[in-house]
Protein backbone atom coordinates (compact mmCIF):
# COMPACT_ATOMS: atom_id res chain seq x y z
CA UNK A 1 0.00 0.00 0.00
CA UNK A 2 1.15 3.51 -0.77
CA UNK A 3 -0.74 5.58 1.76
CA UNK A 4 -1.46 8.64 -0.32
CA UNK A 5 -4.66 9.56 1.43
CA UNK A 6 -2.52 10.71 4.33
CA UNK A 7 0.06 12.40 2.20
CA UNK A 8 -2.35 14.55 0.29
CA UNK A 9 -4.30 15.63 3.31
CA UNK A 10 -1.29 16.60 5.36
CA UNK A 11 0.38 18.68 2.70
CA UNK A 12 -0.65 21.76 4.63
CA UNK A 13 -2.34 23.33 1.62
CA UNK A 14 -5.83 22.36 2.67
CA UNK A 15 -7.82 20.04 4.87
CA UNK A 16 -10.36 17.77 3.25
CA UNK A 17 -14.01 18.65 3.60
CA UNK A 18 -16.01 17.36 6.54
CA UNK A 19 -19.18 17.06 4.44
CA UNK A 20 -21.23 14.08 5.57
CA UNK A 21 -22.63 12.10 2.64
CA UNK A 22 -21.81 9.95 0.85
CA UNK A 23 -19.64 7.59 2.90
CA UNK A 24 -15.90 8.00 2.27
CA UNK A 25 -14.01 5.31 0.44
CA UNK A 26 -11.47 3.42 2.58
CA UNK A 27 -7.82 3.64 1.59
CA UNK A 28 -6.70 0.30 0.23
CA UNK A 29 -4.66 -1.93 2.49
CA UNK A 30 -3.05 -3.96 -0.27
CA UNK A 31 0.34 -3.69 -1.88
CA UNK A 32 1.11 -0.90 -4.31
CA UNK A 33 1.81 -3.27 -7.17
CA UNK A 34 2.10 -6.99 -7.82
CA UNK A 35 4.86 -8.87 -6.04
CA UNK A 36 5.18 -11.01 -9.16
CA UNK A 37 6.45 -7.97 -11.04
CA UNK A 38 8.78 -6.55 -8.43
CA UNK A 39 9.93 -9.59 -6.47
CA UNK A 40 8.84 -10.98 -3.15
CA UNK A 41 8.24 -8.38 -0.43
CA UNK A 42 10.29 -10.55 1.92
CA UNK A 43 13.36 -9.81 -0.18
CA UNK A 44 12.86 -6.05 -0.09
CA UNK A 45 14.03 -5.46 3.47
CA UNK A 46 17.05 -3.22 2.95
CA UNK A 47 15.51 0.22 3.18
CA UNK A 48 15.94 3.15 2.76
CA UNK A 49 18.18 2.56 -0.26
CA UNK A 50 20.48 5.52 0.39
CA UNK A 51 21.05 8.66 2.45
CA UNK A 52 21.83 12.12 1.05
CA UNK A 53 23.91 14.50 3.19
CA UNK A 54 23.74 17.48 0.85
CA UNK A 55 24.65 18.69 -2.61
CA UNK A 56 27.50 20.54 -4.26
CA UNK A 57 26.46 23.68 -6.18
CA UNK A 58 28.61 22.96 -9.24
CA UNK A 59 29.09 19.22 -9.77
CA UNK A 60 30.14 19.87 -13.36
CA UNK A 61 33.70 20.81 -12.38
CA UNK A 62 35.08 19.82 -8.99
CA UNK A 63 38.79 20.49 -8.74
CA UNK A 64 41.09 18.35 -6.60
CA UNK A 65 44.69 18.40 -5.44
CA UNK A 66 46.90 15.81 -3.77
CA UNK A 67 49.67 16.14 -1.20
CA UNK A 68 51.77 12.97 -1.13
CA UNK A 69 53.68 13.98 2.02
CA UNK A 70 53.98 11.14 4.55
CA UNK A 71 52.38 8.70 2.11
CA UNK A 72 52.95 5.07 3.15
CA UNK A 73 52.74 3.99 -0.52
CA UNK A 74 54.50 5.07 -3.68
CA UNK A 75 53.29 8.44 -4.92
CA UNK A 76 52.54 7.19 -8.44
CA UNK A 77 50.49 4.28 -7.05
CA UNK A 78 48.46 6.64 -4.89
CA UNK A 79 47.97 9.04 -7.81
CA UNK A 80 46.75 6.19 -10.00
CA UNK A 81 44.29 4.96 -7.36
CA UNK A 82 42.83 8.43 -6.83
CA UNK A 83 42.57 9.13 -10.55
CA UNK A 84 40.80 5.81 -11.10
CA UNK A 85 38.31 6.53 -8.30
CA UNK A 86 37.49 10.02 -9.58
CA UNK A 87 37.04 8.70 -13.12
CA UNK A 88 34.70 5.95 -11.91
CA UNK A 89 32.28 8.45 -10.35
CA UNK A 90 32.66 10.74 -13.35
CA UNK A 91 31.55 7.85 -15.54
CA UNK A 92 28.03 8.24 -14.16
CA UNK A 93 27.75 11.34 -16.33
CA UNK A 94 26.64 13.91 -13.74
CA UNK A 95 29.84 14.92 -11.92
CA UNK A 96 33.21 15.92 -13.32
CA UNK A 97 36.55 16.06 -11.51
CA UNK A 98 39.51 18.11 -12.69
CA UNK A 99 43.05 17.99 -11.27
CA UNK A 100 43.97 21.50 -10.14
CA UNK A 101 47.25 22.99 -11.42
CA UNK A 102 50.19 22.63 -9.05
CA UNK A 103 49.93 25.22 -6.27
CA UNK A 104 46.41 26.33 -7.23
CA UNK A 105 43.46 26.26 -4.83
CA UNK A 106 41.16 23.26 -5.23
CA UNK A 107 37.65 22.35 -4.15
CA UNK A 108 38.97 19.27 -2.38
CA UNK A 109 42.45 18.56 -1.05
CA UNK A 110 43.56 14.94 -0.62
CA UNK A 111 46.33 14.15 1.85
CA UNK A 112 47.69 11.69 4.41
CA UNK A 113 47.38 11.89 8.18
CA UNK A 114 48.15 9.74 11.16
CA UNK A 115 45.53 8.52 13.63
CA UNK A 116 45.77 11.78 15.55
CA UNK A 117 45.52 15.15 13.84
CA UNK A 118 43.56 18.38 14.38
CA UNK A 119 39.83 17.79 14.37
CA UNK A 120 38.41 18.39 10.90
CA UNK A 121 34.71 17.65 11.39
CA UNK A 122 34.41 14.61 9.13
CA UNK A 123 31.05 13.89 7.55
CA UNK A 124 30.83 10.19 8.42
CA UNK A 125 33.00 7.76 10.41
CA UNK A 126 34.60 5.22 8.06
CA UNK A 127 36.26 2.71 10.32
CA UNK A 128 39.62 4.37 10.80
CA UNK A 129 40.67 4.03 7.15
CA UNK A 130 39.84 7.47 5.76
CA UNK A 131 37.37 10.30 6.13
CA UNK A 132 36.00 13.29 4.25
CA UNK A 133 35.44 16.70 5.80
CA UNK A 134 34.44 20.16 4.69
CA UNK A 135 31.42 22.09 3.56
CA UNK A 136 29.42 20.27 0.90
CA UNK A 137 28.33 23.51 -0.67
CA UNK A 138 31.74 25.12 -1.07
CA UNK A 139 35.46 24.65 -1.44
CA UNK A 140 38.13 23.63 1.07
CA UNK A 141 36.86 20.09 1.49
CA UNK A 142 39.43 17.46 2.44
CA UNK A 143 39.88 13.72 2.12
CA UNK A 144 42.29 12.24 4.66
CA UNK A 145 43.75 8.75 4.28
CA UNK A 146 45.38 7.11 7.29
CA UNK A 147 49.14 6.59 7.26
CA UNK A 148 48.92 3.77 9.81
CA UNK A 149 46.77 1.56 7.55
CA UNK A 150 48.34 -1.20 5.49
CA UNK A 151 47.36 -0.47 1.90
CA UNK A 152 47.24 -3.01 -0.93
CA UNK A 153 49.29 -0.71 -3.13
CA UNK A 154 52.16 -1.58 -0.77
CA UNK A 155 51.02 -5.01 0.49
CA UNK A 156 48.65 -7.39 -1.37
CA UNK A 157 47.00 -8.24 1.96
CA UNK A 158 46.26 -4.60 2.71
CA UNK A 159 43.25 -2.41 2.03
CA UNK A 160 42.62 -0.97 -1.42
CA UNK A 161 43.21 2.76 -1.70
CA UNK A 162 40.96 2.83 -4.76
CA UNK A 163 38.02 1.32 -2.84
CA UNK A 164 38.56 3.71 0.07
CA UNK A 165 38.78 6.66 -2.33
CA UNK A 166 35.57 5.64 -4.12
CA UNK A 167 33.72 5.66 -0.80
CA UNK A 168 35.15 9.01 0.32
CA UNK A 169 34.41 10.67 -3.02
CA UNK A 170 30.82 9.53 -2.54
CA UNK A 171 30.75 11.58 0.67
CA UNK A 172 32.38 14.49 -1.15
CA UNK A 173 29.50 14.69 -3.64
CA UNK A 174 26.88 14.48 -0.91
CA UNK A 175 26.15 10.81 -0.26
CA UNK A 176 25.87 9.48 3.27
CA UNK A 177 26.10 5.93 4.56
CA UNK A 178 23.58 3.60 2.98
CA UNK A 179 21.72 1.05 5.13
CA UNK A 180 22.27 -1.46 2.31
CA UNK A 181 25.22 -3.73 3.01
CA UNK A 182 25.74 -4.30 -0.71
CA UNK A 183 26.15 -0.57 -1.47
CA UNK A 184 29.50 1.14 -1.95
CA UNK A 185 28.31 3.79 0.52
CA UNK A 186 27.62 1.28 3.29
CA UNK A 187 29.54 2.41 6.38
CA UNK A 188 33.15 1.38 6.82
CA UNK A 189 35.62 -0.35 4.51
CA UNK A 190 34.55 -3.44 2.55
CA UNK A 191 36.89 -5.07 0.05
CA UNK A 192 33.93 -6.36 -1.99
CA UNK A 193 32.64 -2.86 -2.76
CA UNK A 194 34.51 -2.38 -6.01
CA UNK A 195 32.13 -0.02 -7.83
CA UNK A 196 29.08 2.17 -7.16
CA UNK A 197 25.96 -0.01 -7.16
CA UNK A 198 22.56 0.83 -8.61
CA UNK A 199 21.63 2.22 -5.17
CA UNK A 200 24.66 4.51 -5.02
CA UNK A 201 23.92 5.77 -8.52
CA UNK A 202 20.25 6.24 -7.61
CA UNK A 203 21.36 8.58 -4.82
CA UNK A 204 23.67 10.46 -7.18
CA UNK A 205 20.95 10.86 -9.81
CA UNK A 206 18.37 11.90 -7.22
CA UNK A 207 20.59 14.81 -6.24
CA UNK A 208 21.99 15.89 -9.60
CA UNK A 209 19.70 14.38 -12.24
CA UNK A 210 20.07 11.69 -14.87
CA UNK A 211 19.73 7.95 -14.55
CA UNK A 212 17.39 5.36 -16.02
CA UNK A 213 13.69 5.19 -15.17
CA UNK A 214 12.58 2.56 -12.66
CA UNK A 215 9.13 1.55 -11.31
CA UNK A 216 10.16 2.73 -7.82
CA UNK A 217 10.94 6.30 -8.97
CA UNK A 218 9.06 9.38 -7.80
CA UNK A 219 8.69 12.39 -10.11
CA UNK A 220 8.66 15.97 -8.85
CA UNK A 221 6.18 18.05 -10.86
CA UNK A 222 4.58 21.46 -10.94
CA UNK A 223 1.05 22.14 -12.18
CA UNK A 224 -0.15 24.60 -14.80
CA UNK A 225 -3.30 26.69 -14.25
CA UNK A 226 -5.13 23.92 -16.08
CA UNK A 227 -3.71 21.24 -13.78
CA UNK A 228 -1.25 19.80 -16.26
CA UNK A 229 1.85 18.33 -14.50
CA UNK A 230 5.33 19.18 -15.75
CA UNK A 231 8.52 17.82 -14.25
CA UNK A 232 10.31 20.47 -12.18
CA UNK A 233 13.33 18.73 -10.67
CA UNK A 234 15.40 15.55 -10.92
CA UNK A 235 13.50 12.33 -10.35
CA UNK A 236 13.86 10.64 -6.96
CA UNK A 237 15.35 7.33 -8.05
CA UNK A 238 14.32 3.97 -6.53
CA UNK A 239 12.96 5.49 -3.32
CA UNK A 240 9.48 3.91 -3.26
CA UNK A 241 9.83 0.12 -3.44
CA UNK A 242 7.20 -2.44 -2.54
CA UNK A 243 4.89 -1.44 0.36
CA UNK A 244 6.39 2.02 0.88
CA UNK A 245 4.16 4.59 2.60
CA UNK A 246 4.48 8.30 1.84
CA UNK A 247 3.31 11.65 3.16
CA UNK A 248 4.06 15.34 2.60
CA UNK A 249 4.17 17.43 5.77
CA UNK A 250 6.11 20.40 7.13
CA UNK A 251 7.98 18.75 9.99
CA UNK A 252 10.09 21.74 11.08
CA UNK A 253 7.68 24.65 10.61
CA UNK A 254 9.68 26.44 7.91
CA UNK A 255 6.78 26.67 5.47
CA UNK A 256 7.94 23.96 3.06
CA UNK A 257 6.92 20.32 3.09
CA UNK A 258 9.19 17.35 3.53
CA UNK A 259 8.50 14.04 1.82
CA UNK A 260 8.38 11.35 4.50
CA UNK A 261 8.75 7.69 3.53
CA UNK A 262 8.40 4.57 5.66
CA UNK A 263 7.32 0.93 5.46
CA UNK A 264 4.68 -0.57 7.75
CA UNK A 265 4.54 -4.19 8.84
CA UNK A 266 8.17 -4.37 9.94
CA UNK A 267 10.66 -2.97 12.41
CA UNK A 268 12.21 -0.21 10.35
CA UNK A 269 13.12 3.39 9.73
CA UNK A 270 11.46 6.55 8.49
CA UNK A 271 13.35 8.91 6.21
CA UNK A 272 12.51 12.35 4.85
CA UNK A 273 13.52 14.35 1.79
CA UNK A 274 14.03 18.08 2.24
CA UNK A 275 13.81 20.30 -0.83
CA UNK A 276 15.35 23.61 -1.84
CA UNK A 277 14.41 26.34 -4.30
CA UNK A 278 13.32 24.80 -7.57
CA UNK A 279 12.12 21.69 -5.71
CA UNK A 280 15.48 19.96 -6.02
CA UNK A 281 16.45 17.59 -3.22
CA UNK A 282 18.65 19.34 -0.68
CA UNK A 283 19.27 16.44 1.71
CA UNK A 284 17.66 13.68 3.70
CA UNK A 285 16.40 14.01 7.24
CA UNK A 286 16.87 10.82 9.20
CA UNK A 287 16.73 7.94 8.78
CA UNK A 288 14.92 7.70 12.10
CA UNK A 289 15.52 4.16 13.27
CA UNK A 290 12.77 2.10 14.89
CA UNK A 291 9.90 4.32 13.74
CA UNK A 292 7.83 1.40 12.47
CA UNK A 293 6.87 -1.88 14.14
CA UNK A 294 5.25 -5.05 12.80
CA UNK A 295 2.39 -4.85 15.33
CA UNK A 296 1.41 -1.24 14.57
CA UNK A 297 0.46 0.88 11.58
CA UNK A 298 2.25 4.21 11.31
CA UNK A 299 0.56 7.35 9.98
CA UNK A 300 2.02 10.81 9.44
CA UNK A 301 -0.33 13.79 9.51
CA UNK A 302 -1.28 17.10 11.08
CA UNK A 303 -3.35 17.57 14.20
CA UNK A 304 -6.13 20.15 14.51
CA UNK A 305 -3.55 22.84 15.35
CA UNK A 306 -1.57 22.09 12.20
CA UNK A 307 1.34 20.41 13.98
CA UNK A 308 3.03 17.45 12.34
CA UNK A 309 2.34 14.18 14.15
CA UNK A 310 3.42 10.56 13.80
CA UNK A 311 0.79 8.13 15.11
CA UNK A 312 1.54 4.46 15.77
CA UNK A 313 -1.80 2.64 15.81
CA UNK A 314 -2.48 -0.85 17.19
CA UNK A 315 -5.11 -3.10 15.58
CA UNK A 316 -7.53 -2.35 18.44
CA UNK A 317 -7.28 1.42 17.86
CA UNK A 318 -4.94 2.22 20.74
CA UNK A 319 -2.10 4.46 19.65
CA UNK A 320 0.95 6.46 20.65
CA UNK A 321 1.63 9.83 19.01
CA UNK A 322 4.89 11.73 18.60
CA UNK A 323 5.50 15.31 17.50
CA UNK A 324 8.50 16.83 15.73
CA UNK A 325 10.96 19.20 17.37
CA UNK A 326 12.22 22.47 15.84
CA UNK A 327 14.84 20.57 13.84
CA UNK A 328 12.30 18.18 12.38
CA UNK A 329 13.16 15.20 14.58
CA UNK A 330 10.25 13.04 15.84
CA UNK A 331 11.28 13.25 19.48
CA UNK A 332 8.35 14.88 21.28
CA UNK A 333 5.97 12.34 22.85
CA UNK A 334 2.46 13.76 22.63
CA UNK A 335 0.53 13.88 25.87
CA UNK A 336 -2.83 12.15 25.95
CA UNK A 337 -5.38 14.60 24.56
CA UNK A 338 -8.02 14.69 21.82
CA UNK A 339 -6.41 14.05 18.44
CA UNK A 340 -7.74 14.39 14.93
CA UNK A 341 -5.41 13.95 12.01
CA UNK A 342 -6.80 16.30 9.41
CA UNK A 343 -8.38 14.63 6.39
CA UNK A 344 -7.21 11.15 7.32
CA UNK A 345 -10.40 10.22 9.12
CA UNK A 346 -8.37 9.20 12.19
CA UNK A 347 -9.80 10.65 15.39
CA UNK A 348 -9.54 10.29 19.16
CA UNK A 349 -12.34 12.66 20.13
CA UNK A 350 -12.19 12.17 23.89
CA UNK A 351 -8.41 11.93 24.26
CA UNK A 352 -8.45 8.51 25.90
CA UNK A 353 -5.64 7.14 23.71
CA UNK A 354 -8.02 5.09 21.58
CA UNK A 355 -9.06 6.06 18.04
CA UNK A 356 -12.80 5.94 17.51
CA UNK A 357 -12.10 6.15 13.78
CA UNK A 358 -8.98 4.18 12.89
CA UNK A 359 -9.50 3.53 9.16
CA UNK A 360 -7.92 6.14 6.90
CA UNK A 361 -10.32 7.37 4.24
CA UNK A 362 -10.54 9.60 1.19
CA UNK A 363 -13.76 11.62 0.70
CA UNK A 364 -15.76 10.51 -2.34
CA UNK A 365 -16.77 12.91 -5.10
CA UNK A 366 -19.88 11.01 -6.16
CA UNK A 367 -18.88 9.89 -9.64
CA UNK A 368 -16.82 6.88 -8.59
CA UNK A 369 -13.75 8.99 -7.89
CA UNK A 370 -12.36 10.22 -4.59
CA UNK A 371 -10.49 13.32 -3.40
CA UNK A 372 -6.73 12.80 -3.53
CA UNK A 373 -5.76 16.40 -2.77
CA UNK A 374 -7.00 19.94 -2.35
CA UNK A 375 -4.93 22.93 -3.42
CA UNK A 376 -5.27 26.19 -5.32
CA UNK A 377 -3.82 25.07 -8.64
CA UNK A 378 -5.41 27.67 -10.93
CA UNK A 379 -4.41 30.60 -8.68
CA UNK A 380 -7.89 32.04 -8.16
CA UNK A 381 -7.79 31.91 -4.37
CA UNK A 382 -10.14 28.91 -4.11
CA UNK A 383 -9.27 25.28 -3.45
CA UNK A 384 -9.29 22.93 -6.41
CA UNK A 385 -9.77 19.17 -6.06
CA UNK A 386 -7.52 16.46 -7.44
CA UNK A 387 -9.87 13.61 -8.37
CA UNK A 388 -8.62 10.09 -8.80
CA UNK A 389 -9.53 6.43 -8.44
CA UNK A 390 -10.27 4.74 -5.12
CA UNK A 391 -7.31 2.81 -3.74
CA UNK A 392 -7.12 -0.78 -4.89
CA UNK A 393 -5.36 -3.88 -3.68
CA UNK A 394 -2.80 -3.56 -6.46
CA UNK A 395 -2.39 -0.40 -8.51
CA UNK A 396 0.41 -1.34 -10.84
CA UNK A 397 -1.35 0.20 -13.84
CA UNK A 398 -1.51 3.97 -14.24
CA UNK A 399 -4.98 5.46 -13.90
CA UNK A 400 -6.59 8.78 -14.73
CA UNK A 401 -6.23 11.78 -12.42
CA UNK A 402 -7.80 15.19 -13.01
CA UNK A 403 -7.88 18.53 -11.25
CA UNK A 404 -11.42 19.87 -10.82
CA UNK A 405 -10.85 23.62 -11.01
CA UNK A 406 -12.90 26.40 -9.43
CA UNK A 407 -11.81 29.03 -12.00
CA UNK A 408 -12.94 31.95 -9.91
CA UNK A 409 -16.12 30.36 -8.65
CA UNK A 410 -16.02 28.91 -5.16
CA UNK A 411 -17.27 25.36 -5.39
CA UNK A 412 -16.85 25.26 -9.16
CA UNK A 413 -15.73 21.99 -10.71
CA UNK A 414 -14.38 22.61 -14.18
CA UNK A 415 -12.42 19.68 -15.58
CA UNK A 416 -8.71 20.33 -16.01
CA UNK A 417 -6.07 18.27 -17.76
CA UNK A 418 -6.40 14.50 -17.37
CA UNK A 419 -3.09 12.77 -16.68
CA UNK A 420 -2.00 9.21 -15.96
CA UNK A 421 -0.27 8.16 -12.75
CA UNK A 422 -0.25 5.34 -10.25
CA UNK A 423 -0.42 7.70 -7.27
CA UNK A 424 -0.01 11.42 -6.53
CA UNK A 425 0.94 13.50 -3.49
CA UNK A 426 0.48 17.29 -3.40
CA UNK A 427 2.26 19.82 -1.21
CA UNK A 428 4.48 22.90 -1.21
CA UNK A 429 8.00 21.52 -1.49
CA UNK A 430 9.93 24.78 -1.77
CA UNK A 431 7.78 27.07 0.39
CA UNK A 432 6.82 29.43 -2.44
CA UNK A 433 3.08 29.13 -1.85
CA UNK A 434 2.44 27.15 -5.03
CA UNK A 435 1.54 23.44 -5.00
CA UNK A 436 3.84 20.80 -6.38
CA UNK A 437 3.26 17.11 -6.90
CA UNK A 438 5.13 13.92 -6.09
CA UNK A 439 4.05 11.39 -8.69
CA UNK A 440 4.47 7.63 -8.82
CA UNK A 441 4.50 6.34 -12.35
CA UNK A 442 3.76 8.06 -15.66
CA UNK A 443 2.29 11.53 -15.39
CA UNK A 444 1.51 12.44 -18.96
Amino acid sequence: MWFLGAGLAIAGLAACSDDAAPEPAPVGSGSRYDASRTGSPAKKTLWPPFVILGRRPDPGEITWSFDASDAPVAEDSAEAALTDAFRTWQGAGVVRFVRAPEGAAADVHVSWHGPKHPRCGFLEWDGGVAHTAGILGGSNAVIHFRTDVTWSEDDPQGKSLTIAALHEIGHLIGLGHSPREDALMFGGYDATHLLPTAWDLAALHTVYGGGDDHPDDLLIVGFSNDGEPTQRAPTLRRVAPFSTEAALVDIDGDGSDELMLWQNGRLGSMIGFRFMAGCRVEKNVGPYVGMTRPDRTTFVGRDAAGRAVVAHVRPDGRYAATGFDAKGNPRLPRKRAPLRLRALGLEDADGDGHLEHSVATRPPIGDGRVVWARADVDGDGHEDILAGPPATESDAAAEAFQWLLTRGTKGGRFGGTVFAARAVLVGDLDGDGHPEGVVLGPHG
